[in-house]
């Protein structure tokens, strides 16, 4: 009895009409509930930041990443199939369309990013002699953006450059737009604009969302290119100006872009700097984010599971 129960169970999931459907609906999201779950266990893992991003960036490319591997399993199976019904259409068809959807939104929005990218750079202006010369001292290249608040940040993927708005270089002394210009060149020493973008891309093909564990990602982002500026310039002279940054009048939000101060991180940055002796090391969570994301990467390997299933549980060729 509970054999032939196993058995329909096999067949409804592997080998119906809509088993080829399904994944592509069910197994990002069941990633994207994952990495939701997860969100607050990679909170806690400050003190283990290199850690924390590349958990953070596995767990929010993972809906994505099942994603892709369903529509290539999906590709695969229709060079070799025979479309001669609405049936074949379903079952052979259908995962196609729903892979080339996903993907193609997510395009969509990439082609929206870069545009207002553009659009941003394009609103800049030369560096003033004062920018000029502190961005020559650490070698980057810097340009300002007309506007009276607060903003800093890396714009571009392939060739960036520094952001800087006029009254922030205005408001702040020498020594401050140095440390400011130092966080965003660690940025561009990490090729933090290529990965993002990369990041960002592949999440957003699994169609659910996964905006808690990226942003724990952007978050632990900030705090590695904080502690690399901190190799150049006092710990305590960032920190205020970070707190400058959040209290000052702000530039409008840009959702396609980090702004130098997000306000989401801002408070964690600046207890992370002004701590004496701050915390760095293994944190207890990395193996228990590590144990979840290994398990949860099995999803990626659905299309070969099933077909191990179809072949040895039912026995079909």
């Amino acid at each position: 009895m509970t054999h032939d129960y196993l058995h329909r169970l096999g067949l409804l999931l592997f080998a119906s009409i809509w088993s080829s459907n399904w994944p592509l609906l069910v197994l990002p999201l069941a990633a994207s509930m994952i990495g939701r779950k997860t969100s607050l266990l990679l909170d806690c893992m400050a003190e283990d930041v290199r850690w924390q991003q590349r958990w953070a960036i596995h767990l929010g490319c993972l809906p994505g990443l099942v994603m892709l591997s369903l529509g290539a399993s999906a590709i695969f199976t229709l060079r070799r199939a025979r479309i001669d019904s609405l049936l074949c259409i379903a079952v052979f068809v259908g995962p196609v369309f729903i892979c080339l959807v996903a993907i193609s939104r997510a395009m969509v929005l990439l082609e929206g990013r870069r545009r207002a990218l553009n659009a941003l750079r394009a609103k800049t202006i030369h560096a003033s002699p004062k920018l000029q010369r502190i961005a020559d001292g650490i070698q980057i290249t810097a340009r300002e953006l007309p506007d009276d608040g607060y903003a800093c940040m890396v714009a571009g993927v392939f060739r960036p450059i520094v952001i800087i708005s006029t009254g922030a270089v205005g408001s702040l002394t020498d020594e401050e737009i140095q440390a400011v210009l130092l966080h965003e060149r660690a940025h561009l020493k990490r090729r933090d604009t290529l990965l993002a973008t990369l990041v960002t891309f592949i999440a957003e093909c699994g169609v659910w969302p996964t905006d808690k564990v990226l942003g724990t990602y952007r978050k632990s982002r900030e705090i590695m290119a904080d502690q690399l500026a901190c190799r150049d310039t006092d710990r305590l002279l960032l920190a205020s100006v970070l707190i400058r940054f959040a209290r000052g009048l702000q530039h409008r939000q840009l959702s396609f872009i980090e702004s130098f101060a997000d306000r989401s991180s801002v408070s964690e940055r600046v207890k992370l700097l002004v701590e004496d002796n701050p915390q760095v090391g293994g944190s207890p969570f990395r193996l228990r984010v590590g144990f979840v994301a290994i398990v949860a990467s099995i999803l990626v390997l659905y299309p070969l599971l099933a077909r191990i299933a179809v072949v040895m549980w039912l026995h079909c060729p």
